[in-house]
């Protein structure tokens, strides 16, 4: 089945796709719509809010990121992959071009992300932000005061699980180069985010 100029809008998420197929062998495949049916969505100018996506997966209904989209995605619900994406955070601070590869939903607890960013830019007070629309808490007091007015410019790798990855890559701005090396896990008990690694800074002075 294939779709032109697909328009979909549930009152949170607005989808645009210049096209939209699926893909499967017989109609029995969508009694397994998440391992079965292959699509292939080419998005422009979308929106998609995670609340939405918290009425298919129970366990992201707290989640409150939203974003704007813009590339290609194909593959099952549990194996989703894009090699060139394009994402705006809503406030329009945070810009990533991506590949990106997510496997295991709709069960959250069991997916795993490998994402390859080509090239990010964002300030820290975006950054506090987005953490605090993931996590349901608070935006990190550290982010918000760090260089708030700084554009940072990050490449490099995040792999793992959504609430405990890897995140690994070189953030540089004109006050300096960072590189990090770090594990991200949930932190339960102060509703945010444990990190544990390496950082290695050349030339930063975070007081600017």
């Amino acid at each position: 089945a294939r779709f032109q100029n697909l328009y979909i809008y549930d009152g949170k998420t607005t989808l645009r796709a210049n096209k939209f197929s699926l893909y499967y062998e017989n109609s029995k495949d969508f009694s397994e719509f998440t391992d079965k049916v292959r699509m292939e969505a080419d998005l422009t100018d979308s929106y998609l809010s995670f609340e939405t996506l918290g009425r298919i997966a129970p366990s992201l209904s707290k989640n409150k990121l939203s974003m704007h989209l813009t590339g290609l995605i194909s593959g099952t619900v549990s194996n989703l992959r894009s090699d060139n994406l394009k994402i705006t955070s809503e406030s329009g601070l945070t810009y990533v071009d991506l590949k990106a590869r997510i496997s295991g939903l709709p069960h959250v607890q069991e997916t795993m992300a490998f994402i390859d960013i080509r090239h990010c830019t964002t300030t820290s007070l975006d950054v506090a932000y987005i953490i605090s629309s993931v996590s349901g808490s608070r935006p990190i007091p550290f982010l918000t005061r760090m260089s708030p007015l700084i554009k940072y410019n990050f490449s490099g790798r995040l792999a793992g699980l959504l609430d405990d990855f890897v995140a690994n890559g070189t953030i540089k701005s004109n006050i300096g180069s960072v590189y990090v090396d770090v594990l991200l896990k949930e932190n339960e008990v102060k509703h945010g985010l444990h990190l544990q690694g390496k950082l290695r800074a050349e030339n930063l002075n975070a007081g600017q």
